[in-house]
């Protein structure tokens, strides 16, 4: 499957306004961590430990916030 964007920033601000595939009024939290997984993986697999360390230059405030909750949240439900 090929995803057509015109640019970077069009990718960008589709998945931050991102509801569900298949109704615009529902919010689809398994089809969002899924993508956010995606996303995960992909770091993973080929962002090198320096290219890692320049993470938090991409991320506001309120996003390297939201992720320390995502992470907690995540480890409590892990540890059960």
């Amino acid at each position: 499957m090929k995803m057509e964007f015109i640019e970077h920033a069009e990718l960008v601000n589709y998945l931050r306004n991102y509801r569900s595939w298949t109704n615009p009024f529902d919010y689809d939290l398994v089809g969002m961590a899924n993508l956010f997984g995606a996303c995960l993986d992909n770091f993973r697999l080929r962002a090198t430990e320096e290219e890692l360390s320049y993470l938090s230059e991409c991320l506001s405030d309120e996003q390297k916030h939201f992720l320390q909750v995502v992470a907690h949240c995540v480890k409590k439900v892990s540890e059960g």
